[in-house]
């Protein structure tokens, strides 16, 4: 072999790394070659005149152990030698051993074989090795200080320590690189993203003017409307504070004579300070004398600061609760200019802003509310420090509730043309909404032909009437009515009551007032199996609202199988047969109930037509058509089939193959229910680590100690249906279902489930059939009972609202979806254990109270009905009723009311009345003024205001009181009958469900105050009224991905010092839950 060949040989060898590609046939014939030389190096391209390798060799080449027939190219022996040549003049120079080159061999593991074992190295003879054992350390200690191997040591430790050093910097180097590579990027990035973002800046408020009724609809069935701006008024002055100018005397002001009688503008003639006398009488504050000039002659008298006004408006605006006057004006058809304006006295009530079109609101003395522009509001003078005080008697409860719990307020939220009951008169009449402004709304009580401004904070409202009762009732511990009646205010659109903040506590001036505690107030809240309810409280800074975060999740639409049978239909007569290939339905539990009559042969066909809405039928496996449910269960009947008729649905817009498919890694459990449940219940979380700590998982009710939960079936009425109870009048159970709704008048036939669905909720419960009745499972009336089908998921809510249950599959509405389970307790427990573990899993078996309560006050209705038809009844007893009243008073004042010939004005009123009973009325009206003064004017010697006949028209004009609350004489509904819970034992209350420490997949059902799911309460295995399952439905229709949510039901003030804000973020939200 030559040099050149040798030395090419050499290079190849030094190219560990390289790799060959094999092209064609004859590398082919080369790697053939080459596997046949033997050469220890495994990146070997030369493999000639292979020798045995020395230890040393096998070290180079990182070969772990000697084997026979290991060989070594020359090529290779030469580079190994080289070597280790190298190293060993570097240890005779003194030179570190860093300083050379290592090769860098991929790590080889050779499989040895048998023929290779036990093979021993023979490159040493037996002498030598004799030699080195007697002379090894000798040897050893003589090579070390040779080559002064310790100092070479040391210097190549202190190479290495210094390589090391360099590459630390280098390192914190390169990463200082990265961070400012990465905010470079950053920055970067920052600058893409808000070039693209939109350009935000805040304008000036808008308002909506909605046309009443009247829509106009494009092509694309979109309601447009007109929007416009509000701009303040240009006479608005800025806000500051109150300067109160002093009297003059010679200017002019307003002033009243009596607290109903509106304000006349009068002169100051004279101010006396206190200690003097007037008629021998010692005055001990400050007294101002009045005239009023009435051509002929003029009238004077003697007042105090509080019945004087100016009669120029300041230049700030006024703040909550300022005592004022201000323009009554209800009509805005006649200019300023041509009609009389008339001042009464009130507070203010709101300050102006956007939300009223600034405008103030005042709450008038007598009752009566209005918005009024800033130029016709008159600060008065002086006023009590409690300004309530100064108000009129039968306004001032409402008035220092409004002022201590301001800014925060609760009020009625209308729709225009609502039907609502209002009081008048302390009766209860049937009105409609007319129209709503801002804070007000105005009724229309058709059977008086009466309009009226009323606040929507009023209790004159039946529905603000009905929640604050509950919740002082609540706080009585008032068993008997422990709530407000509900009208399904979230089934029916109907009015609710909602909760809000006018302003920020900086542009707001509170009274000093606490609000006062009411003793004996409940210890816990509970929430209620009725349908919906709010109510009132007091008035605590809301929180801002967080909405939830969509859910990082999508919709999976699947596509169904065409069913191995789906044949043209053959006339026959189906029987057990047309369904004997199906798959059965326990091999089906993964999947939802919808999709299982797809997966056992069952095809649904969605048919669209012109001018016809799109409809649904099923294909049988037989290859008969359905139509609806009564053909579709008659067809379930005559095959025996264990599919029930709720595993189908006929409306077009549920998806029976949709499922709402989260990202893998936030599951946290796939089961929480460790198999109780038929579907599994999966626990996932996306938003941080929290970790669902629930583990005691029942799907029954527990009976604590004292609660004496009878299930004995012999107590339980049964049926003997063989049809599925298709037929309600034979079966029994459903008897006692239409019997019970017969309370509420309602018809037999439309109440309860419809083909195992239950579309609107039974006050009077559900019976259901049970363990003795001879039917099968798939009765119609076996519902409840059933255990868990829909596939369901808790996650964790991204607004603060803890764990939630979603939906994976659609949900058809009125269909079963859980109970709500946990540990039965009593009353007395419930409060005692909600004190020290908490009472948020609470929730009331109130059924009892629910029907009594709903029988008594659809009587009362009927009876407020019945007298409110009678147009002419409850004026003419009323005005007897006040007339009565006002001359008693006015015979214990000691005081002669001078009767005035003109009429009373009646705001807002939308007919004229006979002239007889006009004259009456304003007979008896011109007498309704409040005797309440600490000077007796006759004794001051003062002029009275008397009236003339030239003069009436200028006389002050006196109105009809009205009222923020209603009538005192009216009382809470009360039974003819005892309570039913009573004939259970004397102290016998409501019991409570707990599900804080056990319980199933219902504890984790959000609140919502516009809920997709309604509470109904069933008896299923005890007919017991004390103690119903809590049952859960669909109210509509949800769709896949949603979240499951009801209405808590809680009476809001109903726990002292307790405060429960509402993030439900709904666009009916109340704000508060307690």
């Amino acid at each position: 072999m030559s040099e050149l060949q040798q030395e090419e040989n050499i290079a190849d060898a030094k190219k560990p790394n390289e790799v060959i590609v094999l092209d064609d046939d004859e590398m082919d014939v080369d790697n053939a070659e080459k596997t046949k030389r033997n050469c220890i190096n495994y990146y070997c391209k030369s493999g000639f005149d292979p020798v045995e390798p020395p230890a040393y060799c096998l070290t180079y080449y990182q070969i772990k152990g000697k084997a026979k027939g290991q060989k070594v190219c020359q090529a290779c022996y030469d580079i190994a030698t080289n070597h280790f040549f190298d190293i060993s003049k570097a240890i005779e120079q003194g030179k570190s051993l860093l300083t050379l080159d290592y090769p860098d061999f991929c790590e080889v593991v050779a499989l040895d074989s048998d023929e290779e074992e036990g093979y021993e190295d023979k490159n040493l003879d037996e002498k030598a090795i004799s030699y080195l054992e007697e002379h090894f350390a000798e040897v050893m200690e003589e090579s070390m200080i040779k080559y002064d191997v310790e100092n070479t040591m040391k210097r190549t430790l202190d190479e290495i320590k210094t390589k090391v050093k360099e590459s630390n910097e280098s390192t914190v180097q390169l990463q200082n690189d990265i961070k400012d590579v990465r905010k470079q990027f950053d920055q970067i990035l920052y600058s893409l993203t808000n070039a693209m973002r939109p350009h935000q800046s805040e304008l000036s408020e808008l308002i909506l003017d909605i046309p009443q009724m009247e829509t106009e609809e494009t092509e694309d069935d979109v309601e447009t409307v007109n929007v416009q701006t509000i701009h303040p008024p240009i006479d608005l002055p800025m806000r500051g504070t109150a300067v109160k100018p002093p009297l003059i005397i010679g200017e002019f002001y307003y002033s009243r004579r009596t607290d109903l009688t509106s304000w006349m503008k009068v002169r100051l003639e004279n101010i006396i300070p206190p200690g003097s006398k007037i008629n021998d009488i010692h005055i001990r504050t400050y007294m101002y004398q009045v005239v009023r000039d009435l051509g002929s002659r003029e009238q004077r008298r003697f007042v105090e600061g509080r019945n004087i006004a100016y009669s120029e408006t300041l230049p700030i605006l006024l703040e909550i609760g300022t005592r004022v006057i201000a323009l009554f004006d209800e009509s805005n058809s006649v200019p300023h200019s041509n009609r009389l304006k008339v001042y009464y006295p009130g507070i203010v009530g709101e300050f102006p802003c956007a939300f009223n079109k600034y405008r103030y609101l005042i709450f008038f003395d007598d009752g009566y509310a209005l918005y009024v522009h800033h130029r016709e509001v008159f600060m008065i003078y002086e006023s009590s420090k409690d300004v309530w005080e100064d108000v009129y008697q039968e306004s001032r409860p409402f008035i220092k509730k409004y002022l201590t719990e301001y800014p925060n307020r609760s009020m009625v939220k209308f729709l225009k043309y609502q039907k609502v009951r209002t009081e008048y008169k302390g009766k209860w009449f049937e009105t409609t909404v007319k129209e709503v402004d801002c804070s007000l709304v105005q009724m229309y009580f058709s059977s008086l032909k009466r309009t009226e401004w009323i606040y929507r904070g009023s209790r004159r409202l039946k529905t603000m009437y009905q929640e604050e009762q509950a919740a002082n009732n609540r706080q009585n511990l008032k068993h008997k009515y422990p709530r407000a009646r509900n009208r399904l205010s979230n089934l029916t659109g109907a009015p609710y009551v909602e909760y809000s903040s006018v302003c920020d506590d900086n542009d707001v001036v509170f009274i000093s007032q606490e609000p006062v505690g009411k003793p004996g107030s409940r210890a816990v809240a509970k929430k209620s199996t009725r349908p919906s309810s709010s109510s009132t409280g007091h008035a605590h800074s809301r929180p801002p609202v967080q909405h939830e975060r969509p859910p990082p999740g999508k919709i999976v639409y699947y596509t169904p199988r065409k069913p191995y049978s789906f044949y043209l239909y053959e006339p026959h007569n189906c029987k057990a047969a047309c369904l004997k290939q199906i798959t059965p339905l326990n091999r089906l539990k993964g999947y939802g109930p919808l999709a299982k009559p797809l997966l056992c042969g069952f095809y649904r066909m969605l048919y669209k037509a012109k001018h016809r809405r799109p409809f649904i039928l099923y294909k049988t496996p037989c290859g008969r058509t359905t139509r609806n449910m009564e053909e579709l269960h008659k067809y379930l009947r005559i095959t025996n089939s264990e599919l029930t008729v709720d595993l189908f649905d006929f409306d077009p817009a549920v998806r029976c193959l949709a499922e709402f498919i989260l990202e893998p890694d936030a599951c946290l459990n796939k089961d929480l229910s460790e198999g109780l449940e038929q579907v599994q219940l999966p626990v996932v979380n996306y938003v941080d680590n929290k970790v669902c700590d629930f583990v005691n998982y029942s799907t029954q009710r527990t009976p604590s100690e004292g609660v004496n939960l009878n299930l004995d079936p012999e107590f339980l009425t049964c049926c003997d249906c063989t049809d599925d109870c298709w037929d309600k009048s034979k079966c029994a159970c459903w008897k006692l279902t239409q019997e019970g709704a017969k309370f509420l008048h309602k018809a037999p036939e439309d109440v309860g489930y419809v083909y195992r669905r239950l579309l609107n909720p039974l006050l009077t419960g559900i019976y259901e059939c049970n363990s003795r009745c001879r039917c099968r499972k798939t009765c119609l009336n076996r519902v409840v009972q059933n255990p868990l089908q829909h596939k369901l998921q808790v996650f964790l809510t991204s607004n603060n609202r803890g764990w939630g249950i979603r939906c994976l599959n659609d949900i058809p509405r009125g269909s079963f979806i859980c109970i709500y389970a946990g540990c039965l307790l009593t009353d007395q427990m419930a409060n005692e254990g909600g004190q020290t573990c908490g009472d948020e899993y609470y929730a009331e078996l109130d059924f009892i109270e629910i029907v009594e309560m709903a029988k008594d006050d659809y009587e009362a209705d009927a009876y407020e009905s019945d007298e409110g038809g009678e147009e002419k009844t409850p004026q003419v007893t009323e005005t007897k009723k006040t007339a009565k009243k006002t001359e008693e008073k006015s015979e214990q004042n000691n005081t002669t009311v001078p009767e005035s010939t003109t009429p009373a004005t009646t705001p807002g009123a939308g007919a004229e009345q006979p002239a007889s009973s006009v004259h009456e009325e304003g007979s008896i009206r011109s007498r309704l003024r409040k005797r309440d003064v600490e000077i007796n004017y006759k004794k001051l010697g003062e002029d009275s205001f008397n009236n003339s006949d030239e003069e009436a028209d200028e006389q002050p004009t006196t109105r009809e009181p009205g009222g923020f609350n209603p009538d005192g004489d009216m009382q809470a509904p009360t039974s003819k009958y005892p309570s039913v819970r009573t004939l259970f034992g004397k102290d016998e209350n409501v019991y409570i469900m707990d599900a804080k420490s056990t319980g199933n997949l219902g504890r984790f059902l959000n609140h919502s105050c516009s809920p997709n799911v309604f509470v109904q309460n069933v008896f299923v295995d005890t007919h017991d009224l004390r103690f119903p399952w809590v049952s859960f439905f669909a109210m509509q229709f949800i769709r896949a991905g949603t979240e499951l949510t009801w209405n808590y039901n809680y009476d809001v003030g109903s726990v002292e010092d307790k405060v429960l804000y509402c993030n439900c973020g709904s666009s009916e939200c109340k704000g508060r839950l307690l």
